[in-house]
């Protein structure tokens, strides 16, 4: 996965998000921020190659799970992403468009569900953010995709 999107989601987006929703950031840690975004933001690719050949969607998995010391299927990065991929996936709406709302306050909620309630993470801007974040990932997926021939 490239930090292209994530570093500046993480950077910029997530501190103007904690402040929409009223969010002390310095009562998270850090690397389990970037761990909630690096699933979202596998999810998303996940998601923009869902009807693509699975041994690229494989391949991506496994590289990201290697790169993060997660190789085996017990391991907690892995857990977490196949729980949070579950939610994420009931949540999207393919009728939606752009307007991914639910998307956007499950990731929230995923994100910060141990402060706060989900009508404390209601903020139409708060929402955009997260969209944009994973409309942005998957383009870029999509548009590495393009650059991809995979040899049957």
């Amino acid at each position: 996965m490239s930090t292209a999107v994530v570093k500046p989601f993480l950077e910029e987006s997530l501190p103007e998000i904690a402040d929409y929703l009223d969010i002390d950031l310095d009562d998270f840690d850090i690397n389990v921020l970037r761990g909630q975004i690096m699933v979202v933001s596998l999810w998303a690719a996940t998601k923009a190659l869902e009807n693509d050949d699975h041994r690229l969607i494989h391949a991506i998995h496994s590289n990201c799970f290697d790169v993060l010391g997660d190789k085996d299927k017990d391991n907690q990065f892995q857990k977490a992403f196949l729980h949070k991929s579950e939610k994420y996936n009931e949540a999207w709406d393919e009728r939606s468009g752009g307007e991914q709302i639910l998307l956007a306050l499950c990731i929230l909620s995923e994100i910060f569900n141990e402060r706060k309630d989900d009508k404390a993470l209601i903020s139409s801007a708060a929402f955009l953010l997260v969209v944009q974040f994973v409309f942005i990932t998957m383009e870029n997926v999509l548009k590495a995709r393009a650059k991809i021939t995979l040899i049957a």
